[in-house]
């Protein structure tokens, strides 16, 4: 049975059987949704800020090592990061409109991970010192990949995990305010990895890694484990709840 919701614009209620009827589809019903659906979206979130925070917190430094000034690496950053915050509305307008949340995820998160792999290439010893080879695969793995990959992602994992809530079941109502903190504790958890151990790492190093290939070594690692992330939120596919996409979204706004 749909649910009847008013449109925007005022006019008389009609059903919108979509609301309903993706909980009640699902394979079977699940005691915790938090735990037993959306430990894969929150896995795949503490990795992907792991990644993230992981590349972000010595870009600076790499880039005066790769011979960029202080100023330029400066100014890289900030425009760097200025891309990874404007691309979400893209990634959100993908999602509704077109693609659906899984979809544009998977495939940013890969392309986001072709990327990070990118930047671990341009860290290695004797590629740095080559600038005619080490800046541009560094600028596209940076801007192109992982800027992209980063910001199509952000706007859609958050939402793909409150997805699985049924909102007319009390005991998952309250599971999904319980999501939102763990959420935001997987986000603190990845950057406090990144800017606590993975600092380190990339400037002085470690007992089994020499300090030249500390920063292809923490590149590496955040590829590595986008890969994880990606690999968790396809291991919880057959779990999920899928909102299509709806041409209208926004629109509808």
């Amino acid at each position: 049975m749909g649910v009847a919701i008013k449109s925007p614009m005022g006019s008389p209620a009609v059903p919108y059987e979509t609301v309903q009827t993706v909980w009640e589809a699902r394979p079977r019903k699940y005691k915790s949704v938090l735990f037993q659906v959306c430990l894969f979206i929150l896995m795949m979130e503490l990795a992907e800020r792991l990644s993230y925070y992981g590349i972000s917190q010595g870009l600076k430094n790499f880039m005066q090592e790769i011979g960029w000034s202080l100023v330029s690496a400066s100014a890289l950053k900030s425009t760097w990061t200025s891309i990874c915050y404007l691309t979400p509305l893209f990634g959100a307008y993908l999602a509704d409109e077109r693609w659906g949340r899984f979809r544009t995820i998977l495939t940013f998160g890969i392309w986001y991970c072709v990327g990070d792999f990118l930047v671990a290439i341009a860290a290695y010893p004797t590629i740095m010192t080559n600038s005619a080879v080490v800046n541009p695969i560094f600028v596209i793995g940076l801007f192109v990949g992982i800027g992209v990959g980063t910001g199509c992602i952000k706007s859609n994992v958050i939402t793909l995990g409150a997805d699985q809530f049924d909102p007319h079941d009390p005991s998952e109502v309250h599971q999904k305010e319980t999501y939102f903190s763990y959420f935001y504790f997987c986000i603190n958890l990845g950057s406090g990895f990144s800017y606590g151990y993975l600092s380190i790492l990339c400037v002085d190093g470690s007992a089994q890694i020499p300090a030249e290939y500390g920063y292809f070594a923490t590149y590496m690692i955040c590829a590595v484990v986008m890969l994880f992330a990606i690999a968790m939120l396809c291991v919880g596919y057959p779990r999920y709840v899928f909102m299509p996409p709806n041409d209208r979204s926004t629109s509808m706004l």
